[in-house]
């Protein structure tokens, strides 16, 4: 049981994705797409700010910017939001403090959902610099494992010597290897991801792969 409640980011995304998909439908069936996706999005900021379901509502929050960004990739371009998204970033981000605990700080979620918008924003548009090399397609390679890097990251960095490094190195060092670190477990669970999905039945119940 405790290691199952260790995965409750799979039931926000889940709910996530539910009441994204029926915004999207009621939007499809009154010819008014983005309206009850935008009341959606304002309902979970009015949650965030008083503090039902936090974390989830800043993942909902997020979930559905990147939505209407895709939608609207007018907006997603344009250089002054860029700018100033990245300005923001790198002003504020050495600013963020996970907390002195593996459990961290919950007051954290205050920066870090204006600095992951922002930092998001920045990425989406150097990407679409980017799409047609060699850094896109190892992006879009990896992108196809998500829900499997979900899975299997959080048992990964629950070993001790990993949750460590957060409180052991200067921030610029802990970047780099952090940065390795993310890399290594990422490739480590696709690789896991890549065996299991060959199982009918972890494939079918893990990943939602039924291979033949």
């Amino acid at each position: 049981i405790g290691l199952f409640r260790k995965f409750w980011f799979l039931q926000s995304l889940f709910v996530i994705v539910m009441l994204t998909a029926s915004a999207i439908y009621i939007g499809n069936k009154i010819n008014r797409v983005n309206v009850p996706v935008v009341l959606l999005l304002v309902g979970a900021i009015a949650f965030f700010a008083i503090g039902v379901k936090r974390v989830s509502m800043m993942y909902l929050i997020m979930f559905i910017l990147g939505y209407l960004g895709y939608k609207d990739l007018n907006l997603m371009g344009n250089r002054v939001l860029v700018c100033i998204s990245a300005i923001f970033f790198i002003l504020l981000a050495g600013h963020f403090e996970y907390g002195d605990s593996l459990s961290g700080n919950p007051d954290r979620v205050w920066m870090e959902l204006p600095l992951s918008v922002a930092a998001s924003f920045v990425l989406v548009n150097i990407f679409k610099l980017e799409s047609s090399g060699r850094l896109m397609n190892v992006l879009a390679g990896i992108g196809k494992y998500t829900l499997g890097i979900y899975l299997v990251h959080f048992l990964l960095v629950r070993i001790p010597i990993v949750g460590q490094i957060e409180f052991a190195f200067p921030s610029i060092l802990q970047f780099i290897i952090l940065l390795v670190a993310a890399l290594f477990i990422a490739s480590v669970s696709i690789g896991i991801q890549k065996v299991l999905e060959h199982i009918p039945i972890l494939g079918a119940v893990l990943f939602g792969e039924y291979m033949i």
